[in-house]
């Protein structure tokens, strides 16, 4: 009997000392599990750093780079405005400089208008005075043979009409070129240009060339404009036919004649 109570009694220490044993290595492993847990929390700790140091390095360089970029930028658009003021100023201007121009031009044109039409009027009266004139000396060159002119005062009077009108045509233009197509009668086989002062002298000088004409010749003969030393003029010229020109200085000594 005591041999089975110690039996007993040694099972359960054994058995105790089993269960102590259980829990004492649960324990440690348990331990054991922590320590490694935490020295690789700390490894992916020190990672995760590492990591984080280097993107807020990589950041602050990206950052400096896009505030100079920035600044830049401010600049550039600053640039940009400035030169924008200027060039709608600029364009302000030009904009009145082309309006101004183009007034010119129209005004310009108007009066190029108005005195080709002056001119072509006054040019179809000649023509009809010629005309007329050529009728009369073919129907009386006996007369005009047998007549002496003399200048009167409402010739003068119609030659310095004329020639202010003239004159004032040549004020309101450089140049002046008649169209040989308006005019009636025959086309001009060629022109002659002369200066507009030297046209104006002409014209004053048409006033005094009331002479007398001694043969049928002299009433067809054309006066030579070589000696005015037009190919030496240097101001604004007036393309005219010699036999307008000619005419310009004859019609009215040749149509009193006529008369």
């Amino acid at each position: 009997m005591n041999q089975v109570i110690n039996i007993l009694s040694l099972y359960s220490e054994v058995f105790a000392l089993m269960i102590g044993a259980s829990l004492l290595g649960w324990f440690v492993g348990f331990m054991m599990r922590g320590a490694g847990a935490k020295y690789k929390l700390k490894a992916v700790t020190e990672s995760w750093q590492k990591r984080y140091k280097t993107l807020e390095e990589t950041t602050r360089t990206d950052i400096d780079n896009l505030e100079e970029q920035l600044q830049s930028t401010a600049q550039e658009s600053k640039n940009l405005q400035l030169s924008n003021n200027n060039l709608t100023e600029t364009l302000k201007k030009n904009e009145s400089s082309i309006l101004k121009a183009r007034n010119e031009a129209v005004e310009l044109n108007r009066q190029n208008a108005e005195t080709q039409e002056r001119l072509q009027r006054i040019i179809r009266q000649k023509d009809r005075e010629i005309v007329e004139l050529g009728n009369r000396l073919n129907g009386g060159s006996d007369d005009i043979h047998s007549d002496v002119p003399t200048s009167s005062p409402s010739s003068e009077s119609e030659s310095e009409n004329i020639s202010e009108i003239i004159a004032d045509d040549l004020h309101h233009a450089d140049t002046i070129a008649i169209n040989p197509g308006v005019i009636p009668g025959e086309s001009f086989d060629a022109t002659m240009q002369i200066s507009v002062q030297e046209m104006r002298g002409h014209l004053n000088n048409s006033r005094n060339t009331n002479n007398v004409i001694d043969s049928d010749a002299e009433l067809d003969a054309t006066t030579d404009l070589s000696s005015l030393g037009v190919e030496d003029a240097e101001e604004p010229t007036v393309a005219l036919d010699d036999d307008a020109l000619a005419f310009a200085q004859r019609s009215y000594p040749a149509r009193r004649r006529g008369e």
